[in-house]
């Protein structure tokens, strides 16, 4: 009778347990919930928290545009270290899933309106600098 009940506590835990755990999916979609409300600082940080998880949690599921929708949301709440946490790894791409190469996101037509909270920080000249030189190489 022991061992049954142990059993049967030890299989509602693990039901619980499984359903208490997010999918990457899951978290991306609470994040771009809470990011509906440009005003509403609180939501903004719990949609920046809510990237963060999916990323720490499930790495190997990280998309590129899911990464760069993060760094605007950091740039936006003007987070530097996670924006540049999220921004570098791009910066870093040879080719994003769009075909566009990663130097892009620091000097491409669109960064300084992006990334326009970031752009006097010293990080962001370091990776200017290392986006210059991609973009140089990339036409040569």
């Amino acid at each position: 009778m022991k061992k049954t009940s142990l059993l049967i506590t030890i299989l509602i835990c693990f039901c619980f347990a499984g359903k208490a755990q997010e999918s990457y999916s899951d978290l991306i979609a609470k994040a771009k919930e809470c990011n509906q409300n440009k005003k509403d600082s609180l939501q903004l940080d719990k949609a920046l928290k809510f990237y963060e998880k999916a990323f720490d949690n499930y790495p190997d599921s990280i998309s590129d545009m899911t990464l760069y929708n993060a760094s605007l949301l950091a740039n936006d709440l003007m987070n530097y270290e996670m924006a540049f946490k999220f921004l570098k790894p791009l910066s870093e791409l040879i080719e994003d899933e769009e075909g566009y190469p990663g130097w892009d996101y620091i000097i491409g037509e669109y960064a300084k309106d992006d990334y326009k909270n970031l752009l006097n920080h010293p990080r962001w000249k370091a990776l200017e600098k290392k986006a210059i030189i991609k973009q140089k190489t990339f036409f040569e």
